[in-house]
This record gives structure tokens, C-alpha cells and sequence, in this order.
């Protein structure tokens, strides 16, 4: 089973999707590590918006690795992508490489590899889900804005060692899209099976400790890797790490949510009867299980409130800023990220208003779409804001909007921030 993305339980989001016409045409792949590159357009000379409310017309296609297995054919059924953005570049992982895009043409600027052995392959299937790539981690190193992406990758037999597999970090500059630096640590034991299925994914990061998430079906395990002497300092079986805080990892398996000490890997606490978990907002988790939410402090794992509100299918985003909006299809809600206080619901009690179905939430903005279209909600009020921004954008920034394009069409386009 692939690894929770920061979400409590499965959900579906609903996209709009149409027939696709030639400016939407699938994108061609992209180009090879041999290809020449060039540096990314600064971004000064893209207008800026924090939060941007309506998005330009015109979008560039972006390379099929966006979107692979993310999305079904329909457009109905949708998983995160593995896309971050840094300014005006896309950083797309995939099990093979880390590409850094141009968000303004869709050209790939820089193809970064694993240094050693070889990367599997998204596996050949049209199923959503079945691509275990996630976004990489942005992280400041001594305020230098880095990309971590990780992959597994073959290590070939020398001397008496066999051959086997080992997960590999890549730290890239995200303003150049310069490799900086790789390192490879061992997988958990138990988790390499030998065969095709092994995935790993950046989870987050506090100070110089990174978290890597490993899983091999429905086996699942924790990496926590030192950046500065880019090396591992534990591992773990038999734990889904969700959420990194300060100090601390959290996470769950099949009775309990429980939090591990970054330095040593120790169990700091642990919640029995809750099941997953995601952030609330700094120092807060939202954590569920059946029939029953709580509000955890992430350094003690204190509840500050508990419900026995329905948490379902229920996916929650911080927005950055103050407030974290939960949602599933036909329902949505904003809670104040410091007390959980809930702010707003919809369907409202009146029944005049249907909640949208949320594709992102930055900035004190919530994007998504309702029968009328695209919109954006104001976060903390959760009253419209914008009922013509002309995308539900999937990730986006004060520069672009990544999603669907709104006239139908395959894969993922980025689009300009236009007010």
C-alpha cells in the first residue's frame, strides 16, 4: 500500500473534464538528461500574487510525468500530483528522475538522475494509484532553497557484497536546478523484497533530518536520514510516517497513531483507536479513526479536543498561513489551524450553498469546483471569493496554477497567476 499523503482516508475528487482539442494535446515526453538546457526565466518577470484568484487563458502543457496514473481517463477520480513548485519552476518526480520545468513553456529545464545504479520504472499500468512517485520536499538549507526527491535504486554487487537495492536522496538548487549532492541508505530491513514494488518518498523535513518514507505492497517502513552527513541515522518496519513536526515524525499503523523521535527513532507517544493523521497546523495534528477525530499536540501527543464527527474519506490541507480546510466530495470545512476551531461548513444549515470540491488550499485561499464551474473560497470565512478564476488549480503558487485544463483535455497544464 502506498503511503498516506497527508490525508485521512481515501478520497476522490471530482474534476471537470471535457473533449480535448489541440492546444490540450497529450505532451511528449521529456527530453533526455543529454539534452541541452537553460536557465529558468526569473521570476520578476512574472506578476506575483499571493494568493492569486484568477489564472490566465493560456497554458503549457507540461510533461506527461505531472500526471502519470494520477488521474483517470475521466477526469473523475484524482490523487495528488508529485509536483512542487519553487517560483516560476515545476519540480516532477517520478520513480526515474526529477525534472525541473519551465511553468511558462512546459520545457524541461534540467533532467537530475540517481548518481548510482539504476531507478525503476512507473509501473505499466493505466490504474490511478498505481504511480507511487510524490512531490519532493522543498527544504532551506542555511537559507538555500533545496529540493529533495528520493529513489530506489539497484546497487550492483562488488567484492563479497551482493547485489541489492538502496534508497538514494537528491538535493537539488532550486534556483538554478543544479544537482548539489546524492547519498544512499539502506532500505528497512524486511521491506526489499527483491522484486518490483519497492517505492520511496520524502515526507518532510525538521532541521537537518530528513523523512523517508519506504513501502514495499502493503508493507511499510521509516528512513530518518541526516542531511549534513548524508546518512542514516535509523529505520523502522512496521509504521506509515505521515507527518514530520519539530522534533518528531508521526505516523500510524493498524491500532494507533504514534509519534518517533527524529534523533534516535524512539516512540515518543502513541494514541491507540486513531488511524491516520495530518497536519492541523504548527505543533497541531488532526488525526481520526472510526467515528472519532482529535486534535493532538505533535510534541506530546495530548489531545486538545476530541469528536465523534464522521472523518470518512476526509482529506485535510494547512494552507501556510492559519487555517486548514478538510473536505470530500459534497463537503468541506474550515478549521482555525492553532485551536481547531471550526470556522465555516458547507452545505451551509440554509442549504443556499454546496461546498466545492477542493483541489487546493494556499494562502488563505481554498480552489476547486462546483457544478458553476471553477471557484475560490476565502479560507477563513469560506465565502466566495472568486467565481470566475478560470482553473481549480491541483498545486499553485503566487506565480501559477497547475490542474486540468478547464476546456477538457489529458494530462496537467500550468497556467500564469493573473490577479
Amino acid at each position: 500500500m502506498l503511503r498516506s499523503y497527508a490525508a485521512i482516508g481515501a478520497v476522490s475528487l471530482l474534476v471537470l473534464a471535457g473533449c480535448s482539442n489541440d492546444k490540450d494535446a497529450e505532451p511528449e515526453k521529456s527530453p533526455s538528461p543529454s539534452a541541452p538546457k537553460s536557465a529558468a526565466p526569473s521570476p520578476t518577470q512574472r506578476p506575483a500574487f499571493d494568493p492569486p484568484t484568477r489564472f490566465g487563458t493560456q497554458g503549457a502543457a507540461l510533461p506527461p510525468e505531472a500526471s502519470e496514473n494520477k488521474i483517470s481517463v475521466g477526469g473523475t477520480n484524482v490523487e495528488p500530483l508529485p509536483v512542487t513548485l519553487h517560483k516560476t519552476t515545476a519540480y516532477i518526480a517520478s520513480t526515474a528522475s526529477l525534472l525541473a520545468v519551465d511553468t511558462a513553456t512546459g520545457r524541461t529545464l534540467a533532467t537530475i538522475t540517481p548518481s548510482a545504479g539504476s531507478p525503476g520504472a512507473t509501473p505499466a499500468s493505466p490504474w490511478v494509484g498505481t504511480n507511487p512517485a510524490e512531490a519532493p520536499v522543498l527544504w532551506s538549507d542555511n537559507g538555500r532553497a533545496t529540493i529533495l526527491s528520493t529513489f530506489v535504486v539497484d546497487k550492483p554487487a562488488t567484492g563479497t557484497q551482493k547485489a541489492g537495492r538502496a534508497v538514494e536522496v537528491v538535493a537539488v538548487d532550486a534556483e538554478t536546478t543544479k544537482s548539489l549532492w546524492t547519498a544512499q541508505v539502506d532500505v528497512p530491513a524486511g521491506l526489499d523484497q527483491g522484486v518490483a514494488g519497492l517505492a520511496a518518498n520524502p515526507v518532510g523535513v525538521d532541521g537537518t533530518t530528513l523523512a523517508v518514507a519506504v513501502s514495499y505492497q502493503s508493507d511499510e517502513g521509516v528512513v530518518a536520514v541526516d542531511l549534513a552527513a548524508k546518512k542514516a541515522l535509523w529505520s523502522r518496519t512496521g509504521f506509515r510516517p505521515d507527518v514530520v513536526g519539530t522534533g518528531v515524525v508521526a505516523g500510524s499503523d493498524a491500532s494507533s497513531v504514534s509519534a518517533l523521535n527524529l534523533a534516535d527513532g524512539k516512540q515518543k507517544w502513541t494514541v491507540p483507536q486513531l488511524t491516520a493523521v495530518s497536519p492541523l497546523g504548527p505543533g497541531l495534528l488532526i488525526a481520526s479513526g472510526t467515528g472519532q477525530v482529535a486534535f493532538l499536540d505533535a510534541a506530546t501527543g495530548k489531545a486538545r479536543d476530541r469528536s465523534t464527527a464522521d472523518y470518512t474519506g476526509v482529506r485535510c490541507r494547512f494552507d501556510g498561513k492559519d487555517v486548514t480546510v478538510c473536505a470530500r466530495t459534497g463537503w468541506a470545512a474550515g478549521l482555525d489551524a492553532t485551536s481547531g476551531k471550526t470556522l465555516w461548513e458547507l452545505p451551509d444549515q440554509a442549504n443556499t450553498r454546496v461546498a466545492p470540491l477542493v483541489t487546493a488550499v494556499w494562502h488563505g485561499a481554498v480552489y476547486g469546483s462546483t457544478d458553476n464551474g471553477p471557484v475560490v473560497l476565502d479560507a477563513r470565512s469560506g465565502q466566495d471569493r472568486e467565481v470566475s478564476p478560470g482553473l481549480a488549480p491541483m498545486v499553485v503558487n503566487e506565480y501559477v496554477g497547475i490542474g486540468q485544463p478547464p476546456t477538457g483535455g489529458s494530462g496537467v497544464r500550468s497556467y500564469p497567476a493573473a490577479k
